[in-house]
């Protein structure tokens, strides 16, 4: 669910060190198979999460303003699991790690920490890589993360061209084309980058990309990668299936024609 709360709670959880597991609020019947075969002992937190909120909204809580950054370990232990959607089969289990957080954090940090002081704008689901790694980079760069109350591509648009503090955005294709359709194209090109991810860029969005020269740039990840592990700028890209060469620290080699990852975005 996309609230302030089950972000809050997230990111209190892994500032806790108290692995959890990233779910939609109404999970599927696959899904929840899927989650007690692999947790059959785990505990809901929600009530209780729901209660903490409401106490830190009536003022008996207090939010920590520590000094130093969130500082993720060079920790192979899962700090949380994924599920991943089942499009190819049942929902799959990836645990990811503080290590993989803080090496995707730094390969994104040049292009996509948001600049000046401005804030990411977290428009996914956040029981997905694409939805947390927004969260989760923003915690290891001390940054901010900006929640819509309105997804839709109205609303988004406005967001956009009247918050000039939103500086980077995670989009899917279809989330953009909507946006630009709703007259959101000027605000987009003065942001600092946008990141889409999710699936292929249809080209009539890619020509669209380039002919208003968009900071648009197309990631290539996965969950077991917690996010993208390349990204291609599409302004200067020779088509819209270019995802970029591979982050520093990711090693990519062709075997058999498969596509074979290594490296400390990578779950030990």
């Amino acid at each position: 669910e996309l609230s302030a709360m089950h972000v809050m709670g997230a990111a209190a959880l892994v500032r806790l060190g108290i692995p959890f597991a990233a779910l939609p609020s109404e999970p599927d019947v696959r899904l929840r198979q899927a989650v007690e075969r692999e947790f059959p002992n785990a505990a809901d937190l929600t009530d209780s999460l729901k209660q903490a909120w409401a106490e830190w909204e009536d003022g008996a809580g207090r939010l920590s303003t520590a000094t130093q950054p969130f500082g993720f370990a060079d920790s192979t232990e899962p700090a949380f699991w994924l599920f991943t959607s089942g499009s190819t089969g049942e929902p799959k289990c990836v645990p990811v790690s503080p290590r993989q957080i803080r090496a995707a954090a730094e390969a994104a940090r040049d292009v996509f920490m948001p600049r000046g002081g401005g804030a990411w704008l977290l428009a996914l689901p956040p029981h997905h890589a694409g939805g947390l790694s927004v969260l989760m980079r923003s915690l290891h760069w001390r940054g901010a993360v900006r929640l819509p109350a309105d997804r839709g591509a109205d609303a988004l648009a406005a967001l956009l061209a009247q918050e000039p503090g939103v500086r980077t955005a995670s989009l899917v294709a279809a989330q953009l084309t909507r946006i630009l359709d709703a007259g959101g194209g000027a605000a987009v090109r003065n942001m600092q980058a946008v990141l889409l991810g999710g699936g292929p860029v249809p080209r009539d969005l890619f020509h669209r990309i380039q002919d208003q020269a968009l900071p648009v740039w197309s990631g290539y990840g996965m969950s077991e990668t917690f996010g993208m592990a390349a990204a291609a700028d599409l302004r200067e890209a020779e088509g819209p299936d270019r995802v970029g060469g591979a982050h520093p620290g990711v090693e990519v080699r062709l075997v058999g024609g498969e596509i074979r990852l290594r490296g400390k975005q990578l779950f030990e």
